[in-house]
């Protein structure tokens, strides 16, 4: 997505389309991350350019030349040791996708905090992310990281920091219209209300992928919550109730 775009039209609309307190999804492909990704995007591009071939015939080409660097030992992916692996898998994909994702002009890519600038002026503020455990991650990372980015008191330069350790490359956020806040009793009903249901049989392992790796869930803790929750749905209130959770 083109920001500078957006702020011209879509952002700048919100007046008129977003009531105060309204959500904005904003989905895009970020920084540090996406560094690997714009060796291949100007190799593609500028050969696609310079070359003026049609542009599913660069496309392979372009790929045949990012192979033959690799076989070629390019000191390039010694310095990005990620690269070799993403080309695999943008050579996997469909060929439109990859001229949408790679030889488009309007593909912008934004440190988190850019994007934060971009969409103030449209009275859009950052709410959170939609990854769920993407707005627990410093509780969950190793406790020296935890007390290093908490360490910053800007909220946004945070979110920076941690975008650095787990290298994102794919942000999915959610900005409000205004900086309206419920109260804490508003909430926690909120919370309380929210529903859970089991999908499928409840594992002997609880492991979950989050930014920095695999993290592994207590089985005391989890083993009980799974065997509440196959007798049926249940809300966070419910598991409250129940005392032995």
């Amino acid at each position: 997505m083109d920001f500078k775009t957006c702020k011209r039209c879509c952002c700048g609309n919100t007046k008129n389309v977003v009531v105060p307190g309204g959500l904005v999804y904003i989905p895009y492909n970020s920084l540090p991350g996406w560094l690997p990704g714009t060796i291949i995007r100007e190799v593609l591009s500028n050969y696609y350019i310079m070359t003026q071939k049609p542009v599913l015939q660069a496309v392979e080409e372009g790929f045949n030349i990012l192979k033959s660097m690799e076989e070629m030992n390019a000191i390039v992916f010694r310095v990005y040791p990620t690269l070799k692996n993403r080309i695999e898998m943008a050579m996997k994909h469909d060929r439109n996708y990859v001229v949408h994702e790679y030889i488009n002009e309007a593909h912008k890519l934004f440190w988190v905090y850019e994007v934060i600038e971009e969409v103030e002026p449209a009275k859009l503020y950052y709410a959170a992310s939609a990854n769920l455990q993407d707005n627990y991650l410093p509780p969950l990372l190793p406790d020296k990281v935890r007390d290093f980015i908490s360490s910053f008191s800007h909220p946004v330069f945070r979110l920076f920091i941690i975008d650095l350790f787990i290298n994102q490359g794919f942000r999915r956020d959610i900005y409000q219209k205004g900086e309206l806040r419920p109260f804490l009793i508003e909430q926690i009903r909120e919370i309380k209300s929210v529903r859970f249901i089991a999908k499928g049989d409840s594992p002997e392992e609880f492991k979950f992928q989050i930014g920095m790796g695999e993290l592994e869930g207590k089985k005391e803790v989890y083993k009980p919550l799974m065997e509440e929750l196959n007798k049926g749905e249940k809300t966070v209130e419910e598991f409250l109730k129940n005392t032995s959770l």
